[in-house]
């Protein structure tokens, strides 16, 4: 952190940004004791009303603390009612290690830290510190500013062990500084070993790695694996989209989307209980990452239609996944109409097994695929090859099977070159204020480009798609999603040097009886493609125009 983060972190809050804090703790405690049998004011917050019956006016955030054990089963409640009091989401954690939900508002953030108990029951840890479990056995009452909160008991016990000296105020954002040195975990951030480390992660980073190490609290985090699908949205869960933990720390960004499933694993409709009237399965896209449940084209559909407007879409999936996912669930619930809605880089995506090729780093991206037999040409079937969510922590004996089936295999061989060519004098120019370097290897066009060399295999996967409509008897849409580059790219060509262009003109030949839509039609002469997204997917706006481009064809 710079000199001058540090110094607007420690900013002394006026009186009016103090008393909107108070509000917006006031809307918390309300949301946290109407759902938790124990919570407590922790950290600076609890320091300052406790020794000096006041916020500390340099303090940056409202800390709570929660029992893991108890908040982590809890936590879609919790998001939901944070989101109706008020507040925006801003990061979450699902983990045992780190339990965390981070709310705006009120001119602050809120922080709600879990605290799990140690395997000998002593002590109550976070990542940073550990403090004996018995200060949260019972609470006591802190009051200030005429409200009363509940708070570790004994709190000058609880304060002594985690900060040592408490009673002498310190304006510091150093945790080695004002933690205590018994309760503080993390000692070693500047040892050799640490340096070390750090300096091997520059220079042999997870990406040039084949099988980097996946440690268990990542696996932890992976709540969606499926057996069959490499991993699926689960029924009646309520969790912050995590594909937002990246843009979540942008000061001009809005709270990070939450979304809910229904029983039957869908995302959160309209009309849930009215007649099944359209399902749509796909990627990211289809499942409208980035915004809120009432914000997605499925949700609007539905508004308009009066019915139930199923959202079976996948935060990565390729068209090759949501085919299988349509063959699986379909019969869980059945509608009139599906919509297969997939972006322009699905192509890319059915010809992965392991991701990591594709995309270093996303490890978990292990999947089923689609090949076109060698004798006849015929679909067939690469099934998930993982037998248990633990084998994601032993990948290499996979390796035989995703080199050969992933024919992203020689791009990521090609990459690490990259990274050592490009990539890396880029980190290290940074460090001296260099900023002007080549371009990364990874583009756009090697993406789309699968579709001319792979249109056999798509029209194998539309030949799928019609046999599944054949066999149920519904209605089947092809929608074309855009993300931004992709919508840049075809308003500089023409339509004719488009690769999915030529594909979709021949399929719709050849399947007369699916309707092919491209999103395109409805945002190519949009004047502010900015609109259109909420960082890497469609915004409200953009989703409220395709449930009106879809309604047309309905």
């Amino acid at each position: 952190m710079s000199q001058a983060d540090t110094e607007n972190k420690l900013r002394t809050r006026s009186p009016d940004e103090l008393s909107l804090q108070m509000e917006g703790l006031i809307a918390l405690r309300e949301v946290l004791s109407e759902h938790l049998d124990r919570w407590f004011l922790s950290g600076g917050t609890l320091l300052g009303a406790y020794r000096d019956g006041d916020f500390i006016p340099w303090d940056w955030d409202v800390e709570v603390t929660v029992l893991t054990e108890e908040a982590q089963p809890k936590e879609g409640a919790l998001l939901k009612a944070l989101l109706e009091a008020g507040f925006t989401i801003t990061s979450s954690d699902s983990s045992h290690e780190n339990f965390k939900i981070v709310a705006s508002g009120w001119g602050t953030e809120y922080e709600i830290l879990g605290r799990y108990l140690a395997e000998d029951g002593n002590g109550r840890i976070r990542l940073m510190t550990e403090v004996p479990a018995r200060f949260f056995e019972q609470h006591e009452p802190v009051t200030f500013r005429g409200h009363t909160f509940p708070a570790p008991s004994p709190t000058d016990d609880f304060l002594e062990a985690l900060y040592g000296d408490w009673r002498t105020p310190l304006k510091s954002a150093d945790k080695k500084t004002y933690f205590s040195g018994t309760a503080y975990r993390k000692n070693t951030h500047s040892s050799p070993s640490a340096r070390t480390a750090q300096i091997r992660k520059l220079l042999v980073p997870a990406q040039v790695r084949e099988f980097p190490e996946v440690g268990r609290a990542a696996l932890d985090r992976f709540q969606s694996w499926d057996q069959e699908l490499g991993w699926c949205n689960q029924p009646n869960v309520t969790k912050v989209d995590q594909s937002d933990r990246s843009a979540g720390t942008k000061k001009d960004a809005p709270g990070l989307a939450v979304f809910s499933t229904d029983e039957t694993g869908s995302r959160s409709c309209r009309h849930p209980t009215e007649k099944p009237d359209v399902s749509c399965y796909g990627d990211g896209y289809c499942m409208c990452r980035d915004v809120h449940d009432h914000e997605t084209f499925p949700w609007f559909l539905g508004d308009r239609r009066g019915t139930r407007v199923s959202n079976y879409g996948v935060g990565n999936y390729g068209l090759d996944q949501a085919l299988l996912r349509l063959r699986r669930d379909y019969r869980n619930d059945p509608a009139d109409t599906v919509v297969l809605a997939v972006t322009s880089i699905t192509m890319a995506r059915c010809v992965s097994v392991y991701r990591h090729y594709l995309e270093p780093g996303n490890l978990f991206a292990i999947k089923p695929r689609f090949r076109l037999s060698e004798q006849d040409g015929s679909l067939q079937t690469v099934d998930y090859p993982l037998n248990d969510k633990h084998d994601l922590l032993r990948l290499e004996k996979y390796a035989d099977f995703f080199r050969g089936n992933d024919e992203h295999y020689s791009f990521w061989r090609r990459s690490r070159v990259n990274y050592y060519t490009h990539q890396l004098p880029k980190k290290i120019g940074a460090r001296f204020g260099v900023t002007s370097l080549p371009a990364p290897y990874k583009t756009f066009e090697y993406e789309i480009s699968f579709w001319r060399s792979h249109e056999c295999l798509f029209f194998g996967m539309m030949g799928y798609y019609q046999a599944l409509a054949d066999k149920h008897g519904f209605r089947p849409i092809f929608l074309l999603q855009h993300h931004n580059r992709s919508l840049e790219y075809l308003k500089e060509r023409p339509s004719h040097e488009l690769p999915w262009a030529s594909v979709l003109s021949k399929a719709a030949d050849h399947f007369p009886g699916i309707t092919f839509l491209d999103e395109a039609n409805i945002f190519a002469d949009y004047p502010n493609i900015d609109e259109l997204y909420i960082r890497s997917h469609h915004s409200a706006h953009a989703n409220r125009m395709i449930a009106d481009y879809l309604n047309n064809f309905l």
